[in-house]
């Protein structure tokens, strides 16, 4: 769409086999795209591609590829450009840069250095599971990440996880999730969407309709709410201009400020 008029423009027109997940803007007019499709404009992809961000057309001036070595069909959920790197996140095991052949073994997320497409070879976390979202500081010298996952680097990592944008190495973050249930009910609960860098604070947005916001410095939580009747929080935007969070979700009715169970929001809430 134009962003001056609204209008459709109708000469970008790309087609995709499969479900788009994510769209992030690159320098030099292009668009990096994720999602589950296998062929955009009827040419061979793997679940990511970059687009000329005027006419949807392929650009090969990249080459960056993704693969799942064990199981079904790759998947890439989420894409954040942050201080000259292209992060990707999702469900694959291997990521190839566009200055080398070889493979990086980089489960559940990767970044890609901007300056010329190389996979970051000392950034490669292990998550056990799915990542949905992916936020970074400004400098990168933290990046959050949000999914079904509940291991980090072979350690406790349940749906949150913290890693040194040095490294990807982990940062012990421990939250509470606003259903409680045994892991071994063998229930897939407390799943997370989204996750938002804000500066001194990180947010977070996932099922059973809690939002909140935790303080980087000891990851603390300093708000929380749970949205009835509805559900989960898909997807978090921050306004820096406006220091503005908007949270996308299917629900409705009513926010309950500072509650943070899901069966029992009102006997919590303080607005």
């Amino acid at each position: 769409y134009n962003v001056d008029s609204g209008e459709l423009v109708r000469s970008f027109r790309p087609t995709f086999n499969g479900q788009i997940k994510a769209l992030e803007a690159l320098p030099n007019n292009r668009l990096a795209v994720g999602g589950e499709f296998t062929e955009v404009n009827g040419e061979k992809v793997n679940h990511f591609v970059i687009l000329d961000a005027t006419t949807g057309q392929i650009d090969r001036t990249w080459d960056v590829q993704v693969q799942r070595r064990n199981g079904d069909a790759a998947q890439v959920k989420t894409l954040l450009v942050q201080d000259g790197y292209l992060y990707i996140g999702g469900n694959f095991t291997h990521v190839k840069g566009n200055t080398s052949k070889a493979y990086a073994y980089s489960r559940g997320a990767a970044r890609i250095k901007l300056s010329n497409g190389a996979v970051d070879w000392n950034w490669r976390p292990n998550f056990n599971g799915t990542v949905n979202g992916i936020t970074a500081a400004s400098d990168n010298s933290t990046v959050h990440a949000a999914g079904y996952f509940t291991e980090l680097n072979n350690q406790r990592a349940f749906r949150l996880a913290a890693l040194k944008g040095s490294d990807a190495s982990n940062i012990k973050w421990e939250w509470e999730p606003s259903l409680k249930l045994n892991i071994t009910d063998r229930i897939v609960y407390a799943f997370q969407f989204d996750v938002q860098d804000a500066g001194s604070g990180v947010w977070v947005g996932g099922t059973e309709h809690l939002i909140s916001r935790y303080d980087k410095s000891d990851m603390r939580p300093t708000y929380t709410a749970i949205t009835r009747n509805g559900g989960d929080f898909q997807d978090l935007h921050l306004d820096k201009e406006r220091n503005t969070l908007y949270g996308a979700c299917h629900c409705g009715d009513f926010l309950y400020q500072n509650s943070h169970t899901k069966r029992a929001p009102l006997t919590e809430s303080t607005v």
